[in-house]
């Protein structure tokens, strides 16, 4: 069984040398034979998409989350 995210973030969204704009995530984990799981974000009509493994994908999260966290405690 396959678990589809899509949401759209409007709010605070830079592209384009400080345009502002929306971008759409899209995550499907477990959708494909392999089990990777399918990152794709699209911004300014561009689009990105990525297969990650699970490990690749729970390191990522870590490191947005390492990064926030880094950047909460300089502010």
């Amino acid at each position: 069984m396959a678990t589809y995210m899509n949401r759209e973030i409007e709010d605070g969204v830079t592209y384009d040398e400080n345009h502002p704009a929306k971008i759409e995530v899209t995550v499907s984990v477990g959708e494909f034979p392999d089990g990777e799981t399918e990152l794709s974000i699209t911004a300014g009509g561009d689009f990105t998409m990525i297969g990650l493994d699970f490990t690749a994908a729970h390191r990522l999260m870590l490191a947005l989350q390492d990064a926030l966290n880094i950047h909460g405690e300089q502010a």
